[in-house]
């Protein structure tokens, strides 16, 4: 991973030069710096994670800050990114706007100039439906957590221990 200082760099000079090579060398430094602090955080809490894994193991209730670091391993990812995004409504309101734009044509038109400002319509609409989805699936994914971590029985308490340890025990934590 490049130094952080050094992604801001990148971040900063493909925002200032846009090209599609910088924001794919910015997304590439991106992912990595991403993963290895993710990586980071569960090599952090390792030794307290086994320890939430064997009570789990013995059906033992869990306290919150246990739970809490479940959490973190769980939906950690989800709560960091939907804490941080912020265009949502921009979005949604983007998705709207584009869908009556696509609604006011009553059939495919004939033109090549209209058939390509359908299609820069479509494509545009498509890539908001993924973010919005992503958004939406991640937020989904962080209710269920809540819902399932509060009421564990016995059988649910070993499947999440496996997750847990299988996670735990993954080259890549």
């Amino acid at each position: 991973m490049e130094s952080l200082g050094g992604i801001s760099r990148l971040i900063q000079e493909a925002a200032s030069q846009p090209a599609a090579e910088k924001f794919s060398q910015a997304g590439i430094e991106l992912v990595e710096a991403r993963n290895e602090i993710k990586e980071g955080l569960q090599e952090l809490t390792a030794g307290a994670m086994q320890a939430i894994i064997d009570k789990l193991r013995k059906n033992e209730s869990l306290g919150q800050e246990e739970k809490d670091l479940i959490r973190i391993w769980i939906v950690g990812d989800a709560e960091a990114y939907t804490k941080m995004e912020n265009d949502f409504q921009a979005w949604l309101d983007e998705f709207k706007r584009l869908g009556q734009g696509i609604g006011e044509f009553n059939t495919v038109p004939t033109g090549h100039q209209e058939m390509l400002n359908l299609y820069g319509q479509l494509e545009d609409a498509v890539r908001l439906a993924a973010d919005l989805q992503f958004f939406m699936e991640e937020k989904e994914r962080i209710g269920r957590f809540e819902q399932a971590i509060q009421t564990l029985s016995a059988s649910d308490a070993e499947l999440l221990a496996g997750i847990l340890q299988e996670k735990l025990n993954s080259p890549e934590i």
